[in-house]
């Protein structure tokens, strides 16, 4: 990947992370609140990913989402 695209998926996480519950309702601890996001945003092309193949297989609605069948395959 390219140096603008990695500045995208940078971006795009960055956003992400602020929009999550994880950031600002469902962890205290800074400390553990760091490490969660260095792990999320080194994966986050992966996740993103699979999030894009998901919400494609099975669109819910007009807004591209994981719906309950396509969530059960990804689970399992």
């Amino acid at each position: 990947m390219n140096k603008e695209g990695e500045d995208l998926i940078k971006k795009c996480f960055e956003f992400d992370w602020e929009c999550s519950k994880i950031h600002n309702k469902l962890i205290k601890d800074e400390i553990e609140k760091a490490k969660i996001k260095r792990y999320l945003s080194d994966n986050y092309y992966c996740l993103r990913e699979c999030y894009r193949y998901f919400s494609g297989i099975s669109p819910s609605n007009e807004v591209p989402s994981i719906g309950t069948n396509a969530l059960n395959e990804l689970i399992s």
